[in-house]
């Protein structure tokens, strides 16, 4: 009887925590990424090969919507800080290590200078959508005037 009552504790405990996560984006955030494909698109200019999205009207209506995402820090830019990478897996797991596709990934633009941020270190960043199929030099999910909103 007691062992029925601390389980069923624990159960609504964990999923209050599982809700209050999707309810801030956390999982969500990377869930709404899941759902886009990508094509391989050699750009004979550049002389490399990109993944190009092709993001659905649903997608494009999420333009511009303030979504939150949690994940592991790559940091971009070691001087300033103000641009990081936001990786659903751990750096050994990343995209760049070809362990995961490019809807792992979001390039974060923070609107303030952070405190000192390590390579992957989990945080959580809330920001401004931005869609990119058509610059290979940027990341497919931007989230702009982006900040920190928890660790």
């Amino acid at each position: 009887m007691k062992y029925g009552i601390l389980t069923a504790a624990f159960l609504t405990l964990f999923s209050g925590m599982l809700s209050a996560q999707r309810s801030m984006g956390g999982m969500q955030g990377w869930n709404l990424f899941e759902g886009v494909p990508f094509e391989e698109v050699y750009l004979e200019e550049q002389g490399i090969s990109w993944q190009q999205p092709k993001f659905d009207k649903g997608m494009k209506a999420m333009e511009g919507q303030i979504i939150t995402l949690r994940g592991h820090v790559i940091i971009l830019d070691a001087y300033i800080r103000l641009n990081v990478i936001l990786s659903r897996f751990p750096s050994k797991a990343c995209f760049f290590c070809a362990a995961s596709g490019p809807e792992t990934i979001a390039e974060v633009e923070l609107a303030n200078k952070p405190r000192r941020l390590l390579n992957d270190q989990i945080i959580t960043v809330r920001g401004k959508l931005k869609l990119n199929d058509s610059d290979p030099y940027k990341l497919n999910f931007i989230l702009v005037e982006a900040e920190i909103v928890g660790e």
